[in-house]
């Protein structure tokens, strides 16, 4: 029974921690941060540009290091705002050297129609029931997520990276 008390405290803790729900004021939060919005749970920090990057990192670094023994270069797309409750990221494989690694696609208009590349029909209010989302096409992929920090967090992108690494070796059954 203790056992189980000191289990449910630390995972508090964690959720507190990843949401930010000790944190009251959310106007003495430091500059570039995301905005925080009350929910049904308490505070909700909207993800930033600066913790999309963050997040995107890991991917950049692991798939480098394994295209790059092939001349190929990983960059990512950012997409901050695809609709009013979800962000994206795009990581492109490229033959030749691109001019930057990451960039931050702001455009609702490009955002949208990055949206519409992997969905079949119109967007509508039904694909708010999606929690997350890895839409892979021949030399990218896409992940899309609610636009709250919890789930852009870079110990989560370590989670996700698995993931897709994971999709990438069972489509092609381990070989090259």
């Amino acid at each position: 029974m203790k056992k189980n008390i000191s289990l449910l405290l630390t995972l508090i803790l964690m959720i507190c921690a990843f949401t930010s729900c000790g944190d009251n004021d959310s106007s003495s939060s430091s500059s570039g941060s995301g905005s925080a919005s009350k929910g049904q749970s308490g505070l909700i920090q909207t993800v930033n540009n600066q913790q999309l990057s963050n997040y995107v990192r890991p991917f950049l670094d692991a798939l480098s290091a394994v295209y790059g023994m092939s001349g190929k270069y990983v960059t990512a797309n950012i997409y901050p705002t695809v609709t009013k409750y979800y962000s994206a990221i795009e990581v492109v494989l490229h033959d030749k050297k691109p001019s930057t690694e990451i960039q931050i696609i702001d455009d609702s208009t490009s955002a949208h129609k990055a949206l519409t590349q992997f969905s079949a029909h119109k967007v509508n209010d039904m694909f708010f029931t999606v929690k997350d989302v890895i839409y892979f096409e021949n030399n990218s992929f896409y992940i899309i997520k609610t636009n709250y920090y919890k789930n852009w967090h870079p110990a989560i992108a370590k989670i996700d990276l698995a993931d897709v690494v994971d999709q990438i070796l069972s489509r092609n059954g381990g070989n090259d």
